[in-house]
């Protein structure tokens, strides 16, 4: 007599029998390369990113419209096109444009404070030099360069928000 196969013990042929067929994959579409058509895309880029702004802040559709003074748009149509990838892109670059004022003034704080007292560091090094006030004076002269960086960084980035905001204004006339 034949030995029927057991659960432990199987035949070639019922190993093939049984097995399940491998799993259904869905291949996933290439991302798409148009571009986009809708009637806020088609807006120019300066009123998209006016709308990106308004939006940004936490204005409601219609508010942002209003903002960027565009009249012939219904508030479906933008919120629509907020849903979109190039809104998102939109948004990140504005969020990344504009600071945490509260932060960005906390700092300037505390740099103004480190200034004041690297000063009076270096007034006191001056006045009664000593070799253990070495250390200090490195450090007070230290934050003064980093105070003078920061103003030079200052002044180049409002110098060209003054040339990006006169470069819109030619634009828009």
């Amino acid at each position: 007599m034949e030995q029927q196969p057991t659960a432990t013990q199987s035949s070639p042929e019922q190993s093939t029998k049984l097995s399940t067929p491998p799993p259904f994959v869905r291949k996933r579409k290439p991302p798409r390369n148009r571009r986009a058509t809708g009637k806020v895309a088609r807006l120019p880029t300066q009123a998209r990113i006016k709308l990106a702004e308004a939006l940004t802040t936490g204005a409601t559709y219609q508010a942002a419209l209003d903002e960027a003074g565009i009249t012939n748009l219904d508030p479906r149509a933008v919120a629509s096109w907020w849903r979109s990838p190039e809104a998102k892109r939109l948004e990140q670059a504005v969020q990344g444009i504009k600071p945490d004022t509260q932060e960005l003034q906390a700092l300037q704080t505390d740099l103004r404070a480190a200034v004041e007292a690297a000063r009076a560091i270096v007034q006191a090094c001056i006045q009664e030099p000593k070799p253990a006030n070495a250390l200090a004076l490195q450090a007070a002269t230290s934050v003064l360069r980093e105070q003078a960086k920061y103003e030079e960084q200052t002044a180049a980035a409002s110098l060209l928000i003054q040339k990006e905001a006169a470069a819109r204004a030619s634009q828009e006339i």
